[in-house]
């Protein structure tokens, strides 16, 4: 963890790739690798580190990773969208609003606008605060036309950090 918090991805996975499997943990470890290997671009790899513990344990965080490898990598029908995975983690823990906003920015980059505007109000719903979520279902709405709404998301996005406006600039 130390090595991911520093950004030095590679020497995380060293680090996490050599604990051994019958440490207590084990489990733990795997995940950062696969972590590590998503920062490294090492899709394939990362998806089949995180496929092997889901196949031993339900989880809405490795299912939420899944989904991001599938989101960098494209993933298509033979591995599953990046849209399944995220809803299988918002299913899985309903109280995750990051999951939410993942599963709305999915179908966003997939121009399912309703979709992601559904997702990304239930992102919002569970945590108001989030302005990454408001400034994408803002831009979701603005799409549909719905442009009051949309403003106000905006608003709202612009309210909760400076860093739309540097975006908007871009």
């Amino acid at each position: 963890q130390l090595h991911t918090d520093l950004g030095d991805a590679l020497r995380a996975l060293d680090a996490a790739s050599a604990v051994p499997g019958t440490s207590l943990h084990a489990r733990t470890a795997r995940y950062l690798t696969a972590l590590s290997q998503i920062e490294l671009k090492r899709h394939d790899d990362a998806f089949n580190t995180l496929k092997a513990l889901q196949s031993e344990m339900r989880s809405a965080e490795v299912l939420n990773a899944m989904g991001v490898v599938q989101l960098r990598r494209g993933g298509g029908p033979q591995s599953g969208r990046a849209t399944f995975y995220f809803s299988q983690a918002s299913q899985t823990d309903n109280d995750d609003a990051d999951y939410f906003f993942n599963l709305g920015y999915a179908y966003w980059l997939q121009r399912d606008t309703q979709s992601a505007i559904h997702w990304l109000r239930e992102a919002v719903r569970r945590n108001p605060a989030d302005g990454d979520a408001h400034y994408v279902l803002g831009g979701a709405l603005a799409a549909a036309a719905v442009a009051t709404e949309a403003s106000r998301e905006r608003e709202l996005a612009h309210r909760l950090s400076s860093t739309y406006q540097q975006w908007e600039k871009r």
